[in-house]
């Protein structure tokens, strides 16, 4: 298992076409993007948690879907 501290939680926004795509050819690419906990989305609310800014990212990529 990796180090907790190395882990990055990557989130990726797909359509359901999107998704048909990979599951019919296995690739994909990231068309919308990526979204990630950064320093840009820690120092916009430095007082959060690591939670919330995972939850911060995980709602950019639904809205970027």
């Amino acid at each position: 298992m990796a180090d907790p501290a190395t882990q990055v939680r990557v989130y990726v926004p797909a359509t359901w076409d999107d998704l048909a795509a990979l599951w019919s050819d296995g690739s994909q690419q990231a068309r919308h993007g990526a979204f990630a906990v950064t320093a840009a989305l820690r120092d916009d609310d430095p007082d959060a948690e690591d939670e919330e800014w995972e939850f911060q990212a995980f709602t950019q990529a639904a809205a970027a879907s």
